[in-house]
């Protein structure tokens, strides 16, 4: 029993090995990140399709617009920061709104990562899609990240 016991924590660890492993040498490519909020702006969760294949919740930072309330256009910038079991990145935004058209759109970039997001850099565009989901507003984020 005990020879078994110990086969299987070993195997165990060598699967664990294999996973920190991989995270930390994750290739380069493509994604897609989506971000969620409440129309309250409350952040819910966000996703991310492989290389970082992974999910957890996300905070924001430092928010700056100019424009707003009886201007057409508005532009501004947003930092967050997106935390999963295995680590964090920040991930700025860029964008402009049309008070007109309501789209309001833009870029990012993902910077500064911890644990198996160390060494991460990526960039892409965004925009926000506020008819996917009833009471959400859904942020799909695609572009291209790769690790130092």
């Amino acid at each position: 029993m005990r020879r078994t016991s110990f086969v299987l924590l070993a195997g165990v660890a060598g699967a664990l090995a294999v996973l920190v492993g991989s995270a930390a040498a994750t290739p380069s490519g493509s994604v897609t990140l989506t971000l969620r909020e409440h129309y309250d702006f409350s952040t819910i969760d966000w996703t991310a399709t492989a290389p970082i294949s992974a999910s957890g919740t996300w905070q924001k930072g430092l928010l700056t617009f100019h424009g707003g309330r009886g201007n057409p256009n508005w532009a501004g910038m947003i930092k967050t920061t997106l935390t999963s079991p295995v680590g964090s990145f920040d991930m700025s935004f860029q964008g402009r709104g049309n008070g007109t058209t309501g789209e309001f759109s833009g870029t990012w970039d993902i910077s500064r990562g911890t644990g198996a997001y160390a060494g991460i850099q990526g960039t892409g565009t965004w925009y926000e899609d506020d008819l996917a989901e009833p009471g959400i507003v859904v942020f799909p984020c695609v572009g291209q990240v790769h690790f130092d």
